[in-house]
């Protein structure tokens, strides 16, 4: 669980560029978004001061323990997805969280023992 923590952080740290809101509409101002000049969708390397007042800023460790715990509802992890070979990176350290916690389920319960 502890290397999939690190994965997730390394990714959401060092690439942020590779991380979308969910809701574009809510989170870029709608005179920005309509405006003839705009082509840059933000993304988590955005500031915040630039996105809808009220829209959650990314924070790479809260998105990283969400994936590493699939337990863990992070409301704020929800505002963001990962885009791009991100989206296959993330979505394999979640599935891997998610079977290790099966796993160590399995074992502090007693279903793995030697017969």
């Amino acid at each position: 669980m502890v290397g999939v923590l690190v994965l997730a952080s390394l990714v959401a740290w060092l690439c942020p560029q590779m991380f979308a809101p969910t809701d574009i509409q809510s989170a870029v101002p709608a005179a920005v978004l309509h405006s003839p000049g705009f082509t840059d969708l933000p993304t988590a390397a955005t500031a915040c001061s630039e996105l809808e007042p009220g829209y959650p800023c990314f924070s790479p460790m809260q998105y990283a323990v969400g994936v590493a715990l699939p337990v863990a509802d992070l409301t704020r992890s929800a505002a963001w997805q990962p885009v791009g070979w991100a989206y296959y990176v993330m979505g394999g350290l979640r599935r891997l969280s998610w079977a290790l916690t099966a796993l160590l389920l399995a074992g502090v319960t007693g279903l793995l023992r030697k017969t």
